[in-house]
């Protein structure tokens, strides 16, 4: 049989066509030569020459990570089963840390769970790597399948903590609380020397009430990591209420000098509290100047300026710790002192009302939160919008300010204080005298006056007075403190109706802020009153007349009050701080006259004038006085010639008031020295009222 002849050629071909079939067959033999035998021969490489190329792979990673990820990813579509070089190529994609190599890093985990199914490691690490891109519902789904291979993960448990927290501090809703408080309960159990999920323990304590608690878990979470200032911080936030305040304060004080410069701020930032005009001011300031003014702004807004704890500083400090846990938002990076609702929660506390909306998605109208505070008494409300829809809920921005914009100027802050106990407000009054020698610093006395109806369900058997006294420089300058028994305290007025209560404290002349206060056995009652006075000098030249006093009392007896503590010379003079005549009380003064000239027989000889008429409630112009005038023709008048002492002149007056009707009144009172006809005068208001009884 004849063989079949191959043709030399195809039939059909031109020069053209042979050419580019060989420059074809060129190149891909080129393209085999370069796979194969080149530089990396990854089709031919044996099992140890890829071992080797691991090492190198390892070597990259340490040196650049960004640079040798696509030798690993070679490697690993090499070796199909190599867990070690996808446990390379994962973090290598997690130190560069972009959009792409996140994305490669969970592909790459989940090859690894295939490939090892039954080790939890991978799992977790998907789980983290979910969180940290967003994916919340498909980390759900990673940690449950998580805890059906291990069912005593505590890092599954934490990763489901920290989910029904993000849900709960978005949406509120109740389960995801009780949901977060069994996991991070769990978690702290599994692993108690995770410090992350023992503070996270704590931190849901915090949110859902149980204060006391917390306190106990952070008692030993202190112990075992002192250096670490947030636990102190969420001690202090804890300790924050009556009863507490100054191991509060001293738990703050002790963790922002650890803090980090940037979380420190957030707790010394003036603009969380302060208008934006002060907050300018502030700014303009140098770091002396800074120390002084925030040691002014806060002790101005202390509500209890005797305590040596200022617990609107201590407020201030536990509304920034709950605003991070109720509005912090990890995923973005925000801190919930950085959030627009955290920073409406430290200057206005929790909100009286919230509503949450939750829109159409984003299509039209975007999630939002409707809060209603309280502004000193006023309802402020505020909208929050999640414009970009990841859970940073904004104040909206309009062309006409809102009311929140309006309520930075004229209300930056409210501050309603729990005193934790029956609240009672002390009357207090002062007067100032001379010294009891000629060069001494003037007598300041403070008169506290509690009303004993007051204390009428009051349980204990003593109460702690106090009075401070500031300058205007708010530095403190005179502080006293005494606890007074209630079966001896004296009791003065019609019935006994006012418990009375007196300091003197030694200050210079110039203008000082005192305060007093009354505080019950375990803070069951609490009292304060502050004033602004102004302290003068009364010489040794010419004539002068000390504060003009109101008393219950004032005689040699004292109306059977025999305690120094009353006495000026030699008559007992019990104080009415309450600036009120009641009933058939006389009005009771006492007063001081110096500088009298002496007469050439000895002593001194004087004129006393004095006149009660109703007070101007108008103010103290022309009109408001001529209005008074017709208003009412009560008035008391007398004048009379006394002779005195050289020196210092001690006069009390009872002045009978039947004949005036219930009314406000002021008493005019007039010194003239017959000897040198020098005068001097004092006026004093006082509250004329009927029988209460």
């Amino acid at each position: 049989m004849r063989p079949l002849a191959v043709p030399r050629r195809l039939p059909g071909s031109s020069v053209k066509a042979r050419v580019w079939c060989r420059l074809a067959i060129l190149c891909l033999l080129s393209g085999i030569a370069l796979l194969g035998g080149g530089g990396c021969s990854w089709l031919g490489m044996s099992d140890r020459e890829l071992d080797r190329e691991l090492e190198r792979a390892k070597e990259a990673v340490a040196e650049d990570p960004a640079g040798s990820l696509n030798r690993l990813e070679r490697v690993t579509w090499r070796r199909r089963d190599s867990i070690a070089a996808r446990e390379l190529l994962v973090k290598a994609c997690l130190q560069v840390n972009t959009i792409e190599t996140r994305r490669l890093a969970e592909t790459t985990l989940r090859e690894l769970i295939e490939l090892a199914p039954d080790d939890p490691h991978y799992r977790f690490q998907l789980v983290e790597l979910l969180e940290a891109r967003g994916y919340q519902r498909d980390a759900r789904i990673a940690i449950d399948r998580l805890l059906e291979r291990a069912p005593d993960h505590p890092g599954a448990y934490l990763a489901l903590g920290r989910y029904h927290e993000a849900l709960y501090r978005r949406y509120r809703v109740p389960e995801d609380l009780h949901e977060l408080l069994i996991a991070f309960t769990r978690a702290a159990s599994l692993d108690p020397q995770n410090p992350v999920a023992t503070t996270k323990l704590v931190e849901a304590l915090m949110l859902d009430g149980h204060l006391d608690l917390a306190l106990e878990h952070l008692e030993v979470l202190r112990e075992r990591w002192p250096e670490d200032s947030w636990l102190d911080a969420l001690a202090g936030a804890c300790l924050a209420r009556p009863g507490t305040y100054p191991e509060a304060q001293v738990a703050f004080e002790g963790a922002l000098p650890r803090m980090t410069p940037t979380d420190r701020g957030a707790f010394e930032d003036l603009r969380q509290v302060a208008d934006p005009y002060t907050c300018n001011e502030f700014d303009m300031m140098g770091p002396e100047e800074r120390e002084d003014f925030l040691r002014i702004f806060w002790r101005s807004k202390d509500p209890l300026p005797v305590t040596q704890v200022n617990e609107r500083l201590t407020e201030h400090w536990r509304r920034v710790v709950v605003a991070d846990l109720l509005y912090g938002l990890p995923r973005l990076g925000l801190r919930g002192w950085a959030t627009d609702r955290g920073q409406m929660y430290i200057r206005y506390g929790a909100p009286v009302y919230e509503e949450f909306i939750q829109g159409d998605g984003g299509l039209v109208t975007q999630p939002s939160w409707f809060y209603v505070y309280d502004l000193n008494g006023e309802s402020l409300p505020v909208d929050f919008f999640d414009w970009t829809m990841n859970g940073n809920y904004i104040q909206p921005f309009t062309m006409t300010p809102t009311p929140a914009d309006l309520a930075t100027y004229t209300g930056p802050q409210a501050y309603a204080h729990e005193y934790g106990g029956l609240w009672i407000t002390p009357a207090m009054r002062t007067g100032r005298f001379r010294g009891s020698e000629s060069d001494a610093l003037p007598r300041t006395e403070i008169y506290l006056a509690v009303a004993a109806e007051s204390l009428a369900a009051y349980p204990g058997s003593t109460l702690e007075l106090g009075a401070v006294a500031f300058d205007a420089d708010w530095q403190e300058v005179a502080r006293t403190e005494e606890v007074v028994d209630l079966d001896s305290a004296p009791l003065a007025g019609e019935s006994g109706r006012a418990l009375v209560h007196q300091f003197d404290l030694a200050l210079r002349p110039g203008t000082y802020t005192v305060a007093s206060q009354v505080l019950g056995e375990a803070g069951a009652v609490v009292g304060t009153r502050s004033t602004e006075i102004k302290v003068g000098a009364f010489g040794t030249q010419a004539l002068v007349l000390s504060e003009v006093e109101i008393c219950f009392s004032a005689g040699p007896d004292g109306a059977g009050h025999s305690s120094e503590r009353f006495r000026k010379g030699r008559l007992q003079v019990i104080p009415n701080a309450t600036g009120e005549v009641r009933g058939k009380e006389p009005l009771v003064v006492y007063f001081e006259i110096y500088n009298l000239a002496p007469i050439p027989a000895g002593g001194t000889r004087y004129t006393l004038h004095y006149r009660i008429l109703p007070s101007d409630k108008e103010g103290r112009s022309i009109f408001s006085r001529m209005a008074s005038a017709f208003r009412s023709r009560n008035f008391i008048e007398s004048s009379f010639v006394e002779e005195g002492p050289e020196g210092v002149v001690t006069r009390n007056l009872a002045i009978d008031l039947g004949s005036l009707p219930n009314d406000r009144y002021d008493l005019l009172l007039e010194v003239t020295d017959l000897q040198s006809g020098a005068k001097a005068a004092r006026e004093i208001s006082f509250h004329r009222t009927g029988d209460r009884r």
